[in-house]
C-alpha cells in the first residue's frame, strides 16, 4: 500500500467515527502519547495565534513549548489564516458560567 492510499484509508476511517469516545480510543491506538501531545500543542498554538493578543515568544512561554514549535505552527497557521472555516475552528468559544 502506498502512502496516499494509507492516508485515504485513515481519512475514511476517521470520517466514519461519530463518537468522541471512539475517536479518543482510535487516536490512542494509532498514535503514541508523544504524537498526541504534539497534536494538542499544535491546536493550543493555533488557538493562541488566532486570538492575536500575544507575540510568538509570549505564547511559547505561556504554553510551555519551544519557540521553534511556535514558529512551525505559525507557518502553517498563517498559510491558512485567510480561510474562514479554518479560523472558525480555533476561534475562542465563550465560557460556560
Amino acid at each position: 500500500m502506498d502512502k496516499q492510499t494509507a492516508l485515504d484509508l485513515l481519512i475514511n476511517r476517521l470520517s466514519d467515527i461519530h463518537s468522541q469516545n471512539e475517536m479518543h480510543w482510535f487516536l490512542q491506538c494509532i498514535l503514541t502519547e508523544a504524537e498526541l501531545d504534539n497534536i494538542a500543542d499544535r491546536i493550543r498554538i493555533y488557538a493562541a495565534l488566532n486570538q492575536q493578543q500575544h507575540s510568538q515568544r509570549e505564547i511559547a512561554k505561556q504554553l510551555g513549548v519551544s519557540i521553534t514549535k511556535i514558529t512551525r505552527g505559525a507557518a502553517n497557521f498563517y498559510q491558512l489564516q485567510n480561510n474562514p472555516y479554518f479560523q472558525s475552528l480555533f476561534a475562542a468559544k465563550p465560557k460556560d458560567d
